[in-house]
């Protein structure tokens, strides 16, 4: 009769419905820890989240959800600023297709855009744009980041035919248009010519006045006027050795003008263009894409 017993509980164990048993265990911790997953980004607490999806993905990684468990750790990532690891995150998602792969594209876009590898993210919202086809409001919503991405990258020319592809209604849309009617004024910023301000510095002081900085250029003229006059001073009076170590000095400080005023004039046109950035961005930010309602999977 034990026998009889042990042979019956061995068939029990190898019948398929005990086999599935633990594997639905681990299906339903996973569909648990998904859920606080949710709740925890939710709350905002990023970190914690991330793992949580991990662990869902750990306990059952051929899940039906598993792709949109991915997306959120890429969301979550992006939500903690951690744009390179969301952009990276996002990509694996694309690469592996399915249903999650044209909004994949559009969160690597924004979590590029962001991490400021601006060709990667013109890319990644192209291949969004084709991945959507057929969608309009996802398509213009990719147009939008790509336009966003081209005049980061300073190909103006590039990001006035994204945007103008992507106008229409929505804020996206509107957004769009409003960007279309100011990007001309890209083309006439402020700006300093980097040769010009080398060339003017050979005179000690005059790069950094072209540069509108007067307080540096009158310090550039008296320093090396001082070392200059010391200079012609010691060679005057044979003094080799001082007269050295004042060309060494000399040398460093004239030479440090030129350079400034060259690095200043560089400096002059980046600052005009991220304050131009800045002015777009109040007119029609990239996060308009974030604010537009959308569906959790295409």
């Amino acid at each position: 009769m034990r026998f009889l017993g042990a042979a019956a509980l061995a068939l029990l164990l190898a019948s398929p419905a005990a086999a599935d048993a633990p594997c639905a265990g681990r299906a339903e911790r996973a569909s648990e820890a998904a859920a606080f997953a949710a709740s925890l980004a939710k709350e905002g607490d990023d970190y914690r989240a991330i793992g949580q999806y991990k662990y869902a993905l750990f306990l059952n990684p051929s899940s039906p959800d598993a792709d949109l468990w991915r997306l959120a750790i890429g969301e979550a990532y992006r939500a903690g600023e951690q744009y390179v690891e969301a952009g990276k995150t996002f990509d694996a998602v694309a690469r592996e297709g399915g249903r999650a792969r044209a909004q994949a594209y559009l969160g690597a876009a924004k979590s590029w855009l962001s991490a400021g590898k601006f060709e990667t993210a013109a890319a990644r919202a192209r291949a969004a744009a084709r991945a959507y086809a057929g969608n309009a409001d996802r398509v213009r919503e990719a147009e939008y980041l790509e336009g966003w991405a081209l005049v980061r990258d300073g190909q103006d020319a590039a990001a006035a035919r994204a945007f103008e592809a992507a106008r229409g209604p929505g804020a996206v849309g509107q957004g769009a248009t409003r960007l279309v009617a100011v990007l001309p004024q890209l083309a006439h910023l402020p700006s300093k010519s980097p040769v010009l301000a080398g060339l003017l510095g050979v005179v000690p002081g005059l790069g950094h006045l072209y540069l509108g900085d007067p307080a540096t250029a009158l310090s550039a003229f008296v320093w090396n006027g001082v070392f200059g006059w010391a200079l012609y001073d010691a060679v005057r009076a044979r003094s080799w050795s001082l007269a050295v170590v004042l060309a060494l000095f000399e040398s460093m400080w004239y030479g440090g003008s030129i350079v400034g005023a060259i690095s200043g004039a560089h400096r002059f046109n980046r600052d005009a263009r991220l304050n131009a950035m800045e002015d777009l961005a109040r007119i029609a930010p990239p996060s308009l894409v974030d604010q537009e309602a959308r569906p959790a999977v295409p």
